[in-house]
């Protein structure tokens, strides 16, 4: 945990984008908190899903083919297969190669909503600082 906020701290002063760092913290923290979204497969049957549209279920923390999903689950969010790309790729990353990815707005859109009710779902509570840094994008963006 020390050497994640160490990685951040770096981040924050030499990346300009506060986005991929906010998502880059959220996985992170998630990883070591074990609590790894499962994105290369489907939760129960394990098969691997080249689906272009995925269902990503929060109280099962991963995805689920189309087999296994079941039309009366909620909780899900039908994410693209862009998305889940991203988020593994953010996964397995060295901070220093962040700058690397250049994610869609749908891609921020879909991982902040899947992240954000990750940790909310296992922490149950919101985490204050995250709400800081998003008010902080949000006056980036206007300036």
């Amino acid at each position: 945990l020390f050497s994640l906020v160490l990685s951040v701290l770096s981040l924050l002063e030499y990346e300009d984008n506060m986005e991929l760092i906010l998502r880059y913290t959220e996985l992170q923290l998630l990883t070591l908190l074990g609590f790894s979204p499962v994105l290369d497969r489907c939760q129960k049957c394990g098969v691997f899903s080249d689906a272009r549209t995925m269902k990503f279920y929060i109280s099962l923390g991963g995805t689920l083919c189309d087999k296994c999903a079941s039309r009366e689950l909620s909780g899900y969010i039908a994410v693209s297969s862009e998305t889940i790309e991203f988020l593994g790729k953010l996964e397995n990353i060295i901070p220093v190669s962040l700058r690397k990815l250049s994610p869609s707005t749908r891609i921020y859109r879909e991982s902040r909503w899947i992240l954000r009710h990750l940790l909310f779902y296992h922490l149950g509570k919101n985490i204050k600082s995250i709400e800081m840094l998003d008010s902080l994008i949000k006056v980036r963006e206007h300036d």
